[in-house]
């Protein structure tokens, strides 16, 4: 304020800036004293006298040393050096006194200077009058706290007191003010051992060590899991005045072990939205399963030497145990190859075919004499009639992603014998899509308009209108799959393609048995939300709303979509066969626990283009980002509380401005959360969560709760308080994407039966229970060293 002496030279270029996050009432009045007590230091430079005045902090809670002692011992010096009368001594060390006397005690009590106390500050400081010292002023050893001492010339302050040093012997407490930490802690530990020694040489004895307690024990696998899974979750049903979500993941093959690219591509993102749902209060189900049937299937069981049932059980089983270690809590994960799809699937082609939006006609196949048999999509392979990509399958092109037709396919092969293919004629069934058309671009146009769909989804569902629609074979010359219920076709079953999508339905009917129309023919109630690679986009967008609009019936249909481009391996491709990439049953194998993998994979989900799984960048987002941002945070909140305050939460006093400033920044951050997950923006939402971990990381240093906690104890109770709080709501916020580091939250806090874990729109900070006692924490995550990216590259890296 106007009291401050104006600066000169360097120091008008290094502006004291009072910040008002990095000092409580306490720190600055003292700063005040300090300055009245008479800091002004006359010296001289470039021939002219001048005046510099910096505020002189001489709080207890320095960083760098007593300034209190500091003060004291110059002060006796000066009067034995003979530069202070023993009146200006006894005022310099009684302003001090007064200062720790009356001040701090009426700070904490009152959280002001009484008018009364200030009047008396104000005389004492007319009285203290001290310009030099050797060369040492006041202001020389002025280093201000936290943020703000990095705009003054520390650096002069402690060359001045290095000097001091040299010149006299006497000074040798102030050395550890100008030592960088490390000395500074080794010299106060020998001074420590040579305490100890005179006093054993005198016959006392030193004092006992504090006894170290053993490292806090992790919760077992088991234990952090029940929280992370629900335990066969029951059959819920959409509900009057309540937002009723449906949400379904694209159904995976059954005849492979899913990658990580399949899993980020369809059963994590909606597991992450599913759980969001939940933690909202939403009545959400999430259904999901293997689709079992088609040519896919029948290749495969083939290649093992397995029927397609046997294949079918195998691979279910393995997907489902994938899913659970991954912590994929579905609401049912079902299959295809059920009753419920034969029923519900015939059930759709007979209204479609009684509207009169089913087709007969003659289409050219391929055959192969040598296995005497007409060869379904994907029993042919050949080269892609657009891009020319050489291994192409006969119903669409891995390269491009355009959907094919056998026929199209240049030099068609027989899969099973690799012999060439000849085309035959064959009579199939086709959706007539063409009569369905302005029905499909109404439901486009409206559901893309009010609902959310990704951009690569609008994109890809145009480019099929843009073309437009051609009748679409539905059936095929197989035996494994839905039986097609219309005479003269009884020998065919349904392409995989019409009735792949229908196992939304059935797999749901499995769960919930005859409800199952009230989540699929209630369109005003309830909102479809589906999640996919782009691969599937026209099968959803157009193929499958197609079906259901073509009996006439009410269905409830699309409303928003979240479809990912595609994840690859360190720029190359997955490949099980060349031991190419991390597949789910090898991720299980490693170290590594599910919440790193989950964390990685939706950190770097394709959500706008192309990604790539690297272990390096793997390896430095979980120690830069899991370890240094959210561990740290988490880590520091609750040992504090188990080391300040006895493991008990502790209780919130009077908030100061750098507590409101903090409470607003988080709040929001959280309606940005809630903005992101909402519109399916699970990457986005994922970051929003972790900027509250780095606000909290910033807090701390801005508060310093091990610095206060020696001068304030109600006031460092509050900035604990503050941080467990926001513990909270971070577990809250982490838990859809990361549900093994909540659970193991939960346990520490023993808050894991409480109801405190919900996503809040505004940063409540009295949802932590006051007293409740927490564990001792352990780390969260575990580092990955360079050993360890080594290892898992040169293992999923290549052929094993």
């Amino acid at each position: 304020d106007s009291s401050c002496t104006p600066m000169s030279g360097k120091q008008k270029e290094r502006p004291i800036r009072f910040q008002r996050e990095a000092f409580n009432a306490d720190s600055l009045t003292v700063s005040f004293v300090a300055h009245k007590a008479g800091v002004d230091l006359k010296v001289v430079e470039g021939g002219k006298e001048q005046v510099k005045g910096i505020v002189v902090d001489i709080c207890d809670d320095s960083p760098f040393f007593d300034a209190s002692a500091a003060s004291k011992y110059l002060a006796k010096r000066g009067r034995k050096a003979g530069l202070l009368g023993g009146k200006q001594a006894w005022e310099v060390e009684d302003n001090i006194a007064f200062v720790d006397r009356v001040v701090r005690p009426g700070l904490r009590k009152e959280g002001k200077i009484p008018a009364d106390v200030l009047a008396s500050l104000n005389e004492r400081a007319q009285g203290a009058s001290l310009d030099r010292i050797d060369g040492i002023s006041m202001a020389s050893i002025a280093i201000e706290l936290l943020e703000v001492g990095a705009n003054l010339d520390k650096g002069a302050a402690l060359k001045s007191l290095a000097v001091a040093m040299e010149s006299d012997a006497s000074f040798g407490p102030a050395k550890k003010w100008s030592l960088p930490a490390a000395q500074k802690k080794a010299m106060e530990a020998k001074e420590k051992g040579q305490e100890k020694s005179a006093k054993a040489k005198d016959g006392e004895k030193p004092k006992k060590k504090k006894e170290k307690l053993p490292p806090p024990k992790e919760h077992a696998v088991d234990e952090v899991k029940k929280l992370t899974m629900r335990e066969t979750p029951k059959p819920i049903y959409p509900q009057e005045g309540e937002r009723n979500v449906l949400i379904t993941s694209a159904l995976p093959y059954v005849n492979n072990v899913p990658h990580l690219g399949n899993i980020i591509g369809c059963v994590l993102s909606a597991d992450v939205f599913a759980r969001y749902c939940r933690l909202r209060g939403y009545n959400a189900l999430y259904i999901c399963g293997t689709d079992e049937y088609g040519t896919a299937t029948e290749t495969k069981a083939i290649e093992e030497g397995l029927t397609p049932k046997q294949i079918c059980d195998k691979y279910h089983a393995i997907h489902a145990e994938v899913y659970k270690w991954f912590d994929i809590d579905f609401d049912y994960f079902g299959r295809t190859t059920t009753e419920w799809q034969t029923k519900i699937a015939q059930g759709i082609f007979n209204s479609c075919h009684r509207e009169g939006n089913i087709m007969e006609d003659e289409m050219k196949q391929l055959y192969c004499a040598s296995c005497d048999r007409f060869l379904a999509d994907r029993f042919v392979y050949g080269t892609c009639y657009y891009c020319q990509y050489e291994d192409a399958r006969g119903d669409q092109c891995d390269k491009c992603t355009r959907l094919l037709t056998a026929l199209e396919l240049i030099n068609p092969k027989c899969k099973l014998c690799k012999g060439d293919a000849e085309i035959r004629t064959s009579k199939h069934l086709f959706l007539d899509l063409p009569k369905i058309e302005s029905k499909l671009e109404d439901f486009v146009s409206t559901k893309i308009e009010k609902g959310m769909w990704s951009e690569n989804t609008v994109q890809g569902t145009y480019a099929w209108l843009k073309e437009g629609l051609k009748p679409r074979c539905i059936t095929r010359d197989l035996k494994w799959g839905t039986p097609v219920p219309l005479e003269g076709y009884t020998n065919k079953v349904f392409y995989v393609w019409f009735d792949a999508p229908i196992g939304y339905l059935s797999i749901t009917a499995n769960h919930v048995g005859e409800g199952w129309e009230q989540w699929w023919r209630n369109p005003d109630n309830v909102k479809l939300y589906q999640f996919m690679g782009k691969d599937n986009i026209p099968f959803h967008t157009v193929i499958f709303p197609s079906s259901l609009l073509g009996t006439n019936e009410k269905w409830t249909l699309l409303d928003n979509i979240s479809t990912t481009e595609y994840l690859q391996y360190e720029d190359g491709k997955f490949s099980k066969s060349r031991g190419t990439g991390v597949f789910g049953n090898a991720a299980k194998e490693t170290s590594i626990p599910s919440e790193a993998w989950r964390y990685y994979l939706l950190v770097n989900r394709p959500e706008v283009s192309d990604t790539s799984f690297k272990w390096e960048d793997f390896a430095a987002k979980i120690n830069n980002e899991l370890l240094a941002n959210l561990g740290n945070f988490v880590q520091r909140a609750l040992s504090f509380t188990n080391s300040m305050f006895e493991g008990a939460i502790p209780k919130q006093y009077e908030l100061m401005q750098v507590d409101k400033d903090y409470i607003e920044k988080v709040t929001a951050e959280l309606k940005l959360y809630i903005d992101n997950m909402e519109a399916m923006k699970l990457k986005d939402g994922l970051k929003t969560a972790m900027m509250v971990s780095k606000l909290g990381n910033q807090y701390f240093q801005e508060t310093e709760p091990w610095e206060v906690a020696k001068v304030d104890k109600e006031r460092c109770s509050t900035i604990i308080n503050l941080a467990v709080n926001t513990v909270i709501y971070l577990v809250s916020l982490c838990e859809p994407f990361m549900p093994g580091m909540a659970a193991k939250v939960k346990l520490i806090t023993k808050l894991d039966k409480t109801d405190v874990f919900q996503i809040r729109e505004v940063f409540d900070t009295s949802v932590a229970p006051v007293g409740h006692k927490i564990d001792r924490p352990y780390p969260i995550f575990q580092r990955l060293t360079d050993e360890d990216v080594e290892l898992y590259r040169s293992k999923f890296g290549g052929s094993q």
